[in-house]
C-alpha cells in the first residue's frame, strides 16, 4: 500500500511539474515581424521619430533546438544585436525577462521583454531605453509576432 501511495505521489508531482513548464516554440523557419512604436527622446527631431514610430521590417530565420536561449535578442527583440538576458521568468505560456545588447554602433540597450509563447506562434513586446544622440533618454517599444512556417531549409 505505501508504495501505490508513493507511485501516485511521484505521477502527481511529475504532471504538476509539466503543467508549470514554459511552452516552448518549436524549432524550424520562422517569419518574425517587428513593429516600432512609441519612440520618444534622445534628442530626435519630430520627423526622425515619426521615422522610427510605425517602422516594420520582416525576416525568416532557421530555429535549432537550444536557439531559444542563446538567441534571445534576435527572436523576441532585435536582429543582429549582442545581447544578454537576465532575470528570466516562465510560466506555461509566457516568459519575461531583461535584455541588454550593444546596438551596431557599441551603444549599450537594455530592454524589458514579455512574451507570450506557443510551439507555432509567439509575440513579444520589448518596451526599450537607451541614450540618444545628445545624451537623453530615449525609449522605444518594439512589437514582435512571429509564426513558424514549417522545417528549416
Amino acid at each position: 500500500m505505501p508504495y501505490r501511495r508513493l507511485a501516485l505521489f511521484a505521477v502527481l508531482a511529475a504532471s504538476a511539474t509539466q503543467a508549470q513548464a514554459p511552452v516552448m516554440a518549436q524549432p524550424g523557419q520562422w517569419q518574425i515581424a517587428v513593429t516600432f512604436d512609441q519612440a520618444a527622446g534622445g534628442g530626435l527631431s519630430p520627423e526622425a521619430l515619426n521615422a522610427i514610430n510605425g517602422n516594420q521590417g520582416t525576416r525568416e530565420v532557421c530555429v535549432k533546438p537550444g536557439d531559444w536561449q542563446t538567441k534571445a535578442g534576435e527572436l523576441f527583440a532585435v536582429p543582429d544585436g549582442k545581447c544578454e538576458t537576465a532575470g528570466l521568468t516562465t510560466t506555461s505560456n509566457s516568459a519575461r525577462f531583461t535584455l541588454r545588447c550593444v546596438d551596431p554602433s557599441g551603444a549599450p540597450i537594455e530592454s524589458q521583454v514579455s512574451a507570450q509563447i506557443q510551439p507555432v506562434a509567439y509575440r513579444s513586446e520589448a518596451r526599450m531605453s537607451a541614450k540618444g544622440q545628445d545624451g537623453s533618454p530615449f525609449t522605444l517599444r518594439a512589437v514582435v509576432e512571429a509564426k513558424r512556417l514549417g522545417d528549416c531549409p
